[in-house]
């Protein structure tokens, strides 16, 4: 039996957490103070329909919101039960009271605080849970999104009370990505020698206020501005940063992935991913270990500003009018190869990267800047003839079995104008211990014996591939 097999006969049916920001909404959306009126989408069609795209749970944010003011008549309640008719059995619910108090900066607990002690937090904690616990489908709540250094202290107080009331509930609250300089010294401690020490310190201050047993971060990497697309220059520097902090406090890694296009005053600023980048952003994350995968968005974004941010109707997977646009058939078909390979990719853990470049290369594309890269254990050469190839190393310390991942990680606007239809062939060295792997690549396992340590793969621009190296 193959080594792929082993891990999907000992773990069938184990599965990452998947789900999309922006779920069915009340059929309410704004323009600046202009509020727009359709049908409600929070039906269990509806849901149904979202499931289907390969998501298992849903995220209410504030589409549900529940407010404290009794819970068997609330709207929340109500929205819960249709999920769970359509299949849905994680939910993420806000639940105002919790939600309004992780918007205060500089800490819940002590003299002229919100609440004198850590016990009272857990009183007001329990008293707000016990509503919804035993909710058919409850699976936890929301916390404020991207929470600058100064709100890290009442984050992480909230985290540990709700740990303490109920260490089964999940806790959601993403983390700011690595962004422009400006922005990045305000969001991260100022301890820091360069952005990326300061945003490594913002991420050890979150793990070490909070204990939490993961990370989550937005990541955005399709840009255009003004009139060029590009892939954002802090995208692998972030995701490198992330893998390195999970690796050294054994932490979950769990990323949010770009599904959107907005504008911003007037002009594209995130563009829409078609179907090689949002394969492109899939075969980097399962390159990084991650174990939580989760899409901004699903619906098109209720709220809008024409002086600020501003996101085009049917730029998701769902526009306004609760129509599927092409990207809820490219999602779906990752979402299900995610499911399908989660019994093997659960047992891997990060352990490093490394960034190749065909020799000799003129120019260092800005978006790897400042990625770092790594030492790789178990390969000792690879070259490659056109442009860029990330491998990533993975181990499973139970079964002390290794894993690579190799991704075409080359700005796929520059290869498609420069290549065509061309792939890219890159040569990975093995170390002489090895003879024989499993490759997994375009939905299909094979089993390849080396030649004097090598394999040969080719890959289009955002291809993937997963490698299983053992002794037979």
């Amino acid at each position: 039996m193959s080594v792929y097999q082993k891990y999907f006969e000992e773990n069938s049916g184990r599965e990452f957490p998947i789900y999309g920001y922006s779920p069915p909404p009340d059929g309410q959306w704004r323009i600046d103070d202009t509020i727009y009126t359709t049908e409600d989408f929070r039906t269990v069609e509806k849901y149904k329909e979202y499931k289907d795209c390969g998501f298992n749970v849903l995220f209410l944010q504030h589409t549900a919101p529940y407010h404290g003011d009794g819970w068997e008549n609330s709207e929340t309640k109500l929205v819960m039960e249709r999920a769970v008719e359509a299949g849905l059995d994680k939910i993420i619910l806000v639940d105002t009271r919790i939600f309004d108090l992780s918007l205060i900066e500089g800490g819940l607990i002590g003299e002229g605080k919100k609440f004198a002690s850590e016990a009272e937090l857990d009183d007001f904690i329990g008293n707000c849970i016990k509503d919804y616990r035993h909710q058919k489908g409850f699976y936890g709540v929301q916390l404020r999104d991207e929470p600058f250094w100064p709100y890290l202290k009442t984050v992480g107080e909230l985290f540990r009370s709700i740990a303490r009331v109920d260490s089964g509930v999940f806790v959601h609250c993403n983390l700011n990505p690595l962004i422009v300089p400006g922005l990045a010294y305000q969001i991260c401690p100022p301890l820091g020698k360069n952005m990326i020490e300061c945003y490594e310190n913002y991420l050890t201050m979150f793990l070490e206020e909070s204990g939490a047993d993961h990370i989550m971060m937005d990541t955005y990497p399709f840009y255009k501005s003004p009139d060029k697309a590009h892939i954002g220059r802090y995208y692998f520097a972030g995701l490198e940063c992330v893998a390195r902090i999970c690796k050294k406090y054994g932490k979950e890694m769990h990323i949010v992935m770009q599904s959107f296009a907005t504008n911003s005053l007037g002009k594209i600023y995130h563009r829409m991913p078609n179907e090689l980048e949002l394969q492109y952003q899939k075969n980097v994350l399962i390159s990084f270990g991650v174990k939580q995968y989760s899409y901004f968005t699903y619906w098109t974004k209720q709220v809008n500003r024409t002086d600020g941010e501003f996101f085009p109707d049917g730029k998701a997977m769902m526009n306004r009018s609760g129509e599927k646009t092409r990207t809820y058939y490219h999602v779906q078909k990752i979402n299900r190869e995610i499911t399908a390979l989660a019994p093997l990719l659960w047992e891997f853990e990060y352990r490093a990267n490394a960034f190749f470049v065909k020799t000799p290369f003129c120019t260092t594309p800005t978006y790897l800047e400042m990625a770092r890269g790594g030492e790789l254990s178990e390969i000792t050469d690879v070259k490659t003839d056109k442009e860029i190839v990330l491998i990533s190393e993975l181990y499973d310390k139970k079964k002390k079995q290794y894993m690579y991942c190799a991704v075409n990680t080359t700005d796929i606007q520059r290869y498609k104008k420069k290549y065509k239809k061309e792939k890219q062939l890159t040569v990975l060295t093995f170390d002489k211990k090895y003879n024989v792997v499993d490759v997994y690549q375009n939905g299909k396992w094979q089993t390849v014996a080396l030649e004097n340590g090598k394999l040969e793969i080719k890959l289009y621009c955002s291809d993937g591939i997963i490698i299983l190296p053992y002794k037979e």
